[in-house]
């Protein structure tokens, strides 16, 4: 037996009619990471409404990360935002350098590789590269922004709520999540508004605190063992 999983589908992607018929004659079980990404994949390939199952990503267990700035080079006493993934259009990484102003004296701190890596560190942008222990920079950040164009059910999001990490995310980031007003602050694609939400979040002590423990709730009912 085969799983075909799909972790993005994007609204603007079409298929030929020989690549829809290709497809529906695989003899596999189809998947998606979200139910907007199923019901797209579905009208992609021309597959059955349903056919298309979701398998929602999970975490595996864990110990509960610890906060400690210095480990990344970051500074204590400013209120610290992240941002992780790749450094690309499609994360929204060509929004730090604006964003790095917007936020001072507050502090942006990107990390991940790609494309945009070059630009970024010669306009300042404080880059961390890859990090190995991703929840321990999320327990220690004030919030983590995924200002995505695109998604499924981004991992980083289920790591930011098992930290208590507040979470500032684009509605495409938050597809898969119900109730995503809940669990973070939405977030257009623009650095002015973007830095706004973070200060705003960071002086609504209990409206933060109530997101942060919906957002663990869920992260805490979608882990490992209900994704297998």
């Amino acid at each position: 037996p085969t799983l075909a999983v799909a972790h993005l589908v994007r609204v603007d992607w079409n298929s030929t009619p020989a690549e829809a018929a290709l497809v529906a004659g695989l003899r596999v079980g189809w998947a998606a990471v979200s139910a907007p990404a199923a019901r797209r994949l579905e009208a992609l390939f021309d597959l059955p409404h349903g056919q298309v199952a979701v398998v929602p990503n999970g975490l595996p267990p864990a110990p509960a990360p610890v906060a400690d700035r210095a480990r990344f080079n970051l500074p204590s006493g400013v209120p610290l935002l992240v941002q992780v993934g790749r450094l690309d259009d499609r994360k929204g990484a060509h929004l730090a350098p604006a964003l790095s102003w917007a936020v001072a004296p507050g502090l942006l701190a990107l990390a991940g590789e790609g494309p945009f890596a070059p630009a970024l560190a010669a306009a300042g942008v404080r880059l961390l590269g890859r990090v190995a222990d991703v929840p321990a920079l999320l327990a220690s950040a004030d919030a983590l922004v995924l200002p995505s164009r695109h998604e499924g059910a981004p991992l980083v999001l289920l790591e930011a709520a098992r930290a208590g990490c507040p979470i500032l995310a684009t509605r495409a980031a938050l597809e898969a999540w119900p109730a995503p007003e809940a669990v973070a602050r939405i977030i257009p694609r623009e650095a002015d508004a973007i830095a706004a939400a973070f200060r705003a979040l960071l002086a609504d002590r209990a409206g933060t605190a109530a997101r942060v423990a919906a957002a663990r709730a869920v992260a805490e009912a979608c882990d490992e063992a209900a994704m297998i």
